[in-house]
């Protein structure tokens, strides 16, 4: 038995709340969710712990939008484990050409696969309009 991830974005409005945003017509996929466990690893120390996180697990945010919080839940009676958030800020000012930890000279980038860099993309359109968090967690 593996380790999933799932994750959800979630969009500040105006009045400083955070809305749910359906990522694809498929509510069970979102970014960054397929198994990988160099990037669990480096999201959130999960599965490979040979490279340092961009953030330590910091739990679930204030503020966590409905849809999620009653998703949450049921995973969490399920036995979902490590939750956090990350903002879309903070993944698109990170050193992806920086050398990843141990590995032979390749960077995070090349660690982290196209997939990842096509998401991120996504993200950052979106962040353009207003800001942007990615929250996820863990199953094994």
């Amino acid at each position: 038995m593996g380790t999933d991830i799932h994750t959800f974005v979630e969009q500040q409005q105006p009045d400083g709340t955070w809305e749910y945003v359906q990522w694809s017509s498929d509510v069970d996929h979102g970014p960054f969710d397929d198994r990988s466990y160099f990037r669990f690893g480096w999201l959130a120390g999960v599965r490979d712990h040979d490279v340092t996180p961009i953030a330590a697990p910091r739990g679930l945010p204030e503020h966590l939008s409905t849809p999620v919080q009653t998703m949450w839940t049921s995973a969490e009676e399920g036995g979902a484990h490590t939750p956090s958030w990350l903002t879309v800020a903070e993944l698109t000012t990170f050193d992806y050409d920086q050398d990843a930890a141990l590995t032979d000279g390749e960077t995070y980038r090349d660690m982290l696969g196209p997939a990842y860099f096509e998401d991120l993309d996504e993200l950052t359109d979106w962040d353009g309009e207003s800001p942007c968090r990615v929250v996820f967690w863990f199953e094994s």
